[in-house]
């Protein structure tokens, strides 16, 4: 196995297991040969910081697979072919006139919210509905694009619907809430903040920041 001669004996096993795992990869082995082509092949989604590039005591975030250190990375990379899709920049709000969001569009707001953005949610965004935050007017061109929409589940979406929660997002990428009894939160990708305990002005110096600041990265 390489370079694997090495690793802890339980590390070994669980690799061997992946390799019987693709009978066509153990059988090219076996006549002293890896192909390649019976690598399996991954997508992964990890969401890195630049302070992950310098120093292996930070960590990564995947989708699925939770927090990892580099060197984690480093091994579960090591033994699959890796799919790597580009996410478009912050600053891109491209826009459609259709009310169905295209698949991309789509990806670009699960990949810039991580979960889903109501007021404490861990839910992931993945497998919600991708639902605009302004309800979409037949006729009124360009309202399908990131800054105009929120993956959310069917509850708060109806929820919002019915006017008992209200939803405003000033930048692609943050959400203000408006709970039935009053309350104000203001949620981003890194965290919720309840408003409560601001004031009219504090609240209002805020929401102009929002508006004026370019969206999460």
């Amino acid at each position: 196995m390489g370079a694997l001669d090495d690793a802890e004996l339980d590390v070994r096993r669980s690799r061997a297991l992946g390799v019987l795992a693709t009978p066509g990869r153990a059988a090219a082995l076996l006549e002293g040969r890896d192909d390649e082509r019976y690598v399996p092949r991954t997508k992964v989604y990890v969401h890195l910081s630049a302070d992950l590039l310098d120093s292996a005591r930070c960590v990564a975030r995947s989708e699925t697979l939770g927090p990892l250190t580099r060197t984690q990375l480093a091994e579960l990379f090591g033994t699959t072919r890796i799919t790597v899709t580009p996410v478009l920049h912050a600053g891109d709000d491209p826009a459609v006139d259709n009310y169905e969001v295209p698949a991309r569009m789509r990806e670009q707001i699960v990949l810039r919210d991580g979960v889903e953005p109501f007021p404490y949610s861990s839910r992931s965004a993945r497998n919600l509905d991708a639902e605009h935050t302004t309800p979409y007017r037949p006729g009124v061109k360009g309202q399908t694009r990131a800054s105009n929409l929120a993956p959310l589940r069917r509850r708060i979406h109806r929820a919002k619907t019915a006017g008992r929660w209200r939803l405003r997002q000033p930048r692609s990428g943050t959400f203000w809430w408006q709970s039935p009894t009053g309350s104000e939160y203001r949620v981003t990708p890194d965290d919720t903040t309840d408003l409560h305990d601001h004031s009219d002005l504090e609240r209002a110096a805020l929401w102009w920041l929002d508006t004026r600041t370019p969206p999460h990265p």
